[in-house]
């Protein structure tokens, strides 16, 4: 008998997105209707919270009542939110009339680390899908998921945090450049939602029997700022632009609605110290340019210097030689957001 799904290749799906040590990012499966035929309605959706851990783990009542609502609902494919929620407010509680698990709402969601595209076009190979997300992002994708059907899901992953609003303008641009550049090709518009569904790798394509798996991946990172750039430079200038997103503020920061509240140096130093130290020699250069660059901003917004900043990141890594001459440079296009993303890759909170 055929697996309903290959949770090892999931898992390696899952790490990709929310961090291979993150084991305690939070990851919302779902499992989601076929396309209804004309006039029909369409079914609901099936919510699974659960962590990265779960997943890489294969938790046994976790996989047992995925396993079990598929079996009991041909045609219905798993898949999941790919931006992770913040923490829910306390006393949340799903809706008794709609099941809705939190972070399957639009307005659950208030960061993204990626973005992903997919052009389902008839006649359009993989290695043409491939290339014309080449195209339109300038890069390769970053992650590559064979959907077991026709089309690939191209996943870009982003080198900071962009609040929900900047997402969705971001996803806006890029079906824009895709409908330019390849005027044939059908571009879903609910990939512009924050909390958009995206197939799962490892499990069955209830149309064609076969897996989705994942087909490439790559070490790409891209700046949002230059991204968006270039985006609105691939479309003419006589198509009109995709109207930006309202401001909306954030719903769930630190588990209450409101805003978030001003983060302190012991915020800062709290992040640092998840974060394993650098060194010079060790191919750590990039990796270490971003970090100190983020907890300047970071030091910054807390209300102090950048004699402290440099104070901290020497005393976190001893063992890079020149870190004072990196700290000659201002690097705008990172953020105090970087830092508290890389604590998270290492499981801070």
């Amino acid at each position: 008998m055929t697996a309903p799904i290959l949770w090892r290749v999931a898992g390696s799906h899952v790490a990709v997105l929310r961090g291979f040590r993150n084991r305690d990012a939070q990851v919302l499966l779902t499992l989601f209707p076929p396309k209804p035929a004309p006039g029909q309605p369409r079914g609901g959706s099936t919510y699974y919270p659960a962590t990265a851990g779960d997943v890489l783990a294969q938790h046994q009542p976790l996989v047992q009542v995925v396993e079990g609502d598929l079996q009991r609902r041909p045609g219905y494919s798993l898949g999941l939110v790919v931006n992770e929620a913040d923490q829910h407010p306390e006393g949340w509680q799903p809706s008794p009339e709609t099941g809705r698990a939190w972070g399957s709402r639009n307005g659950h969601i208030n960061t993204a680390m990626w973005l992903f595209s997919e052009c389902d076009q008839e006649g359009l190979d993989q290695e043409e899908q491939l290339l014309l997300a080449q195209r339109v992002y300038g890069a390769d994708p970053s992650l590559v998921i064979a959907t077991g059907g026709k089309s690939l899901h191209c996943y870009y992953r982003l080198a900071e945090p962009v609040t929900a609003e900047r997402f969705t303008d971001l996803q806006k641009l890029v079906i824009a450049v895709y409908e330019h550049l390849e005027p044939g090709c059908s571009v879903d518009r609910s990939l512009a939602k924050p909390a958009q569904v995206m197939r799962l790798a490892g499990a069955l394509h209830p149309r064609t029997g076969r897996y989705a798996v994942i087909h490439a991946a790559s070490d790409t990172v891209l700046d949002p700022v230059a991204l968006e750039a270039r985006l609105q430079a691939l479309l003419p200038a006589s198509r009109p632009r995709p109207v930006p997103s309202p401001h909306r503020p954030p719903t769930t920061p630190y588990g209450r609605p409101g805003g978030p509240r001003k983060r302190t140096l012991q915020d800062v130093i709290a992040a640092m110290g998840r974060v394993p130290s650098f060194a010079s020699g060790c191919g750590q250069r990039e990796q270490f340019l971003r970090f100190q660059a983020a907890v300047r901003h970071a030091v910054r917004e807390a209300g102090s210097t950048d004699q402290q900043a440099l104070a901290l990141v020497q005393a976190h890594s001893p063992g890079v030689l020149d870190a004072e001459d990196y700290f000659r440079t201002d690097w705008t296009q990172i953020s105090a957001g970087t830092l508290f993303f890389m604590a998270r890759q290492e499981g801070h909170s």
